[in-house]
């Protein structure tokens, strides 16, 4: 029986690698976008292949504009990327395909979460639903840390659950993976909370409530957040030690007045992403994608509060960790992003709303999701194609002709301990070596004048791509101050004679 078992599911996942092996080569480009995350991964990246500190990315760090990232991000990303980099260099490509590597992992991990509730071929389906999406296609273009994460956070979550007699070698290796999630996005304590949280309540039920509690679970989880903390100050302290700090660019968005309204503004947002998520078609058939996002948010919640009734377990600890740390960080400008690595419990919940719907219809709950699966999948296929039209259509980013010519002339002719002021910093420090600083939108020409004495700026590089009003009025207001040394038909680069 176990054999027959087996087979079905091996042979399931060789369906499914097959339908995903396509992901290899739909949207891999050459080029980027401005951006801004992907250069200081990839600076940090080339730091650590190069056996260079990683955190020196020239990258200069404006407390008056912390949003745009912090001095040096963890080292869990850039060190994943550091093979790719040794072996390629930053060849665009070939990071890509290694994202797109990542991302059949993640539809792989998620299948075999989603197998242990549903039917091999609803699994596979709501998989695709995921990675086929024309939003995870276009993101997929973007060299990001957000897929690694998600396919990591699956995986631990898949082998916590999973039950072996050799429990001090489960410690290890979760431990090991677990310190590296974290590590490559901060957010991923949300992992310890909830180990924390349930090792609590596994204590106070047995020890206060006197329930009947496995002594082995409680004990593994005690080890494994033990061992999950020392493996992390190991690797971010002693293997890859950051001076720099990697976290008050996130503690920025909290203001004095943050309250309650914040989190009602975070829900009323992701619940508006959530829905874009299932609307890719628009026109004369958007009626539909209307219809069927707004059905899924429906199941979502019916199937989430109805698990909490029925029997809540870690699952849904780590789900609503995570939820509420995002429904708290004020930030609302990441789209589906933050959701990512919740997504497939996400549609495993919606999976459980269906289920728990009593309507006179002799249809079970795999067969409505296979119906709505596959009208998922027909709309998404006006998206899939623009996004493989689109895919020879250069962006507008720093591997254009007029950004290559200006970062040679600023390699060719300025010093390389000179600072140049840009909007784009970590793309500037990428692309010329140089250490680079950025200015706020807000700030007035007199501000801008002193950040620029105080932090010895040379440079100042202006892109008509992105409007900066208060620096064109620093410039225009300091004629003799500035010197034109070099323009094209996108850039202007100037000279600092005096403040």
């Amino acid at each position: 029986m176990h054999q027959t078992i087996d087979k079905i599911f091996n042979k399931a996942i060789f369906w499914l690698v097959l339908f995903t092996i396509p992901l290899l080569f739909v949207n891999i480009r050459s080029d980027h976008d401005w951006g801004g995350d992907f250069a200081q991964y990839l600076k940090q990246a080339e730091n650590i292949a190069n056996g260079i500190p990683y955190t020196q990315s020239k990258y200069v760090f404006n407390e008056n504009v912390a949003v745009i990232g912090p001095p040096a991000y963890p080292p869990g990303f850039p060190l994943l990327l550091a093979p790719v980099i040794m072996i390629y260099g930053l060849d665009f490509k070939a990071l890509m395909i290694y994202q797109s590597i990542f991302l059949i992992l993640f539809a792989l991990s998620s299948f075999v979460f989603l197998s242990k509730f549903l039917k091999n071929w609803t699994s596979i389906l709501l998989v695709l639903v995921m990675v086929y999406n024309p939003w995870m296609l276009s993101f997929k273009a973007e060299i990001m840390s957000d897929i690694c994460f998600s396919f990591l956070f699956i995986l631990i979550l898949i082998l916590h659950r999973w039950r072996s007699d050799n429990r001090i070698y489960r410690v290890f290796y979760l431990g090991l993976l677990i310190s590296l999630f974290i590590s490559i996005r901060t957010i991923g304590v949300f992992f310890l909370f909830a180990i924390a949280i349930k090792i609590a309540i596994d204590f106070v039920r047995r020890y206060f409530l006197f329930k009947r509690i496995n002594l082995h679970n409680l004990r593994f989880n005690l080890y494994l957040l033990i061992c999950s903390i020392l493996f992390y100050f190991l690797l971010n302290f002693i293997v890859f030690p950051n001076q720099l700090g990697n976290n008050a660019s996130y503690f920025s968005f909290f203001s004095d007045n943050f309250s309650s309204s914040d989190i009602r503004s975070n829900l009323t947002y992701y619940s508006l992403i959530i829905r874009n998520q299932f609307s890719p078609v628009y026109g004369n058939w958007e009626f539909m994608s209307v219809l069927l996002s707004s059905f899924a948010i429906a199941l979502l919640c019916i199937g989430f509060f109805s698990k909490l009734i029925k029997q809540a377990n870690f699952t849904d600890l780590l789900f609503i960790s995570y939820m509420l740390i995002i429904l708290v960080y004020p930030y609302r400008g990441s789209g589906f992003r933050f959701l990512l690595p919740v997504f497939p419990l996400m549609i495993y919940y919606m999976t459980e709303g269906i289920s728990r719907i009593h309507a006179n219809v002799k249809l079970k709950r795999d067969t409505l999701t296979l119906i709505a699966l596959l009208l998922v999948l027909i709309m998404y296929i006006p998206g899939f194609i623009k996004t493989v039209r689109n895919k020879d259509i250069p962006l507008k980013g720093p591997h254009t002709n007029n950004a290559q010519e200006v970062f040679n002339f600023i390699k060719e002719e300025t010093n390389e301990n000179e600072t140049i002021a840009f909007i784009k910093p970590r793309v500037l420090a990428l692309f010329t070596n140089r250490y680079s600083i950025t200015t706020n939108l807000q700030d007035s020409p007199e501000e801008i004048r002193k950040q620029y004495r105080n932090n010895n700026i040379s440079y100042i590089l202006r892109i008509n791509l992105f409007k900066e009003k208060n620096v064109d009025k620093y410039i225009s207001l300091n004629p003799n101050g500035n010197t034109l040394v070099f323009e094209n038909r996108n850039f202007k680069l100037y000279k600092i004679k005096e403040y």
